[in-house]
C-alpha cells in the first residue's frame, strides 16, 4: 500500500445540495480592468529604524485606504518617497508624531516615558 498516494477517487464526490443563495457583493467602482484595486496610503502613524548587520532601514507605520476599509502596514520610507512623492512630501516628523508624542523610532513602536524636569 505504500506505492499508493492517499488521494480521493471522483466516485467518492458527492453533489452538493444547499438551499442558500449564493450572494455576490456589489462590485468596487474603482475596479481595474485587471480586477485590482488602487490603495492609496492615508496617513504615517509611526516610525522605526531597523537594524541590520552593516545598515539600518528606515520604516514607517502606514494607513491604507483599501476600498473604504484601512489597513496597516510597514513599509520602507525610500519606497514610499519613491512611489508616493507629491503624498509623502507633505509629512515631516512632527506631523507624522506630534511634537510631544514620546514615540522612540528605534523600539519599533513603543512609548517611552520621560520624566518631566522641573
Amino acid at each position: 500500500m505504500d506505492a499508493f498516494h492517499n488521494v480521493f477517487h471522483v466516485s467518492q464526490l458527492r453533489k452538493c445540495l444547499s438551499d442558500q443563495d449564493i450572494v455576490v457583493p456589489k462590485l468596487p467602482s474603482d475596479l481595474g480592468t485587471n480586477l485590482t484595486l488602487e490603495i492609496r496610503p492615508v496617513r504615517i502613524v509611526d516610525r522605526m529604524e531597523k537594524a541590520m548587520r552593516r545598515k539600518t532601514i528606515q520604516l514607517v507605520k502606514v494607513v491604507w485606504d483599501c476600498n473604504g476599509q484601512e489597513q496597516v502596514t510597514w513599509e520602507t520610507e525610500a519606497r514610499m518617497k519613491a512611489n508616493f512623492k507629491e503624498w509623502y512630501g507633505q509629512f515631516s516628523m512632527e506631523t507624522i508624531l506630534g511634537s510631544d508624542s514620546r514615540t522612540n523610532p528605534s523600539q519599533v513602536g513603543e512609548t517611552c516615558h520621560v520624566p518631566e524636569s522641573g
